[in-house]
């Protein structure tokens, strides 16, 4: 039927993929879809094949999600805080007699192909990619997580690009990745925040210190001219005001 290809399997080996229409089928020629078919010849059957059906349309609604926090660092505060994350993606079969080829030998008797089987399969892959890529991006960006959801699409296409790499394997194409969401728990969002508001409290304290610091030692240092003339300037109007 229209978006399907029938992948014909003949001694272990893929003999031919046929596209939408009708084919005649020859002798020895035989490719399939999950049964095996004999081909009656005056009640023997002169080989067998098999023919796996390999629907090639999108899906494009699936979800992926953290089953559990993963811990990371936070590269701007410093502070370890758990991490859920979630989002969508969807597959396509890009090459039909490698998607067939790398998963029906791999896969047990009378597993059922579908995007379920997919999902679940290759889970730890993907979940694998994304925390390694969302650390990563982190991490070289110095981004806090108070402040990821800014980022979030620039971050969906490098988990996309790290997938469908790992995916091109098997015949698969990852269409569309995007992360929804990621968020720390509640008390890590706190904890971030008095951290940030620590961290504004430090640089204008450390910025006044170092303007006084500076000015202690322009005045501290009797070969400058410039700081002289001011310190004879202070003295001057402390001795009018007497």
């Amino acid at each position: 039927g229209p978006g399907q290809e029938a992948v014909f399997i003949k001694d272990g080996q893929i003999c031919d993929i046929m596209g939408p229409g009708s084919h005649t089928l020859h002798t020895g020629s035989l490719p399939i879809l999950r049964k095996l078919v004999r081909v009656p010849f005056g009640g023997k059957a002169p080989f067998t094949a098999e023919i796996y059906f390999v629907n090639r349309a999108a899906k494009l609604d699936m979800h992926w999600g953290t089953a559990t926090p993963f811990q990371l660092e936070d590269a701007k505060y410093g502070i370890i805080v758990s991490i859920r994350a979630h989002g969508k993606y969807g597959v396509r079969i890009s090459n039909a007699g490698l998607f067939v080829g790398e998963l029906v030998g791999a896969a047990p008797a009378d597993t059922m192909f579908d995007h379920s089987f997919v999902s679940t399969y290759f889970n730890s892959i993907l979940m694998a990619h994304i925390k390694s890529n969302i650390s990563a991006f982190m991490i070289n960006r110095q981004i806090s997580f108070l402040d990821v959801t800014a980022h979030l699409m620039d971050l969906s296409h490098a988990c996309n690009d790290s997938v469908a790499t790992e995916f091109e394997r098997f015949g698969i194409e990852i269409v569309n990745l995007s992360i929804e969401t990621i968020s720390p728990p509640a008390s890590d969002f706190e904890q971030l925040k008095k951290m940030k508001e620590k961290y504004a409290m430090g640089e204008h304290v450390y910025t006044q210190e170092r303007k006084l610091d500076m000015m202690d030692k322009l005045v501290s240092n009797p070969s400058n001219a410039a700081v002289n003339t001011g310190a004879g300037l202070g003295v001057g109007v402390m001795a009018a005001k007497e």
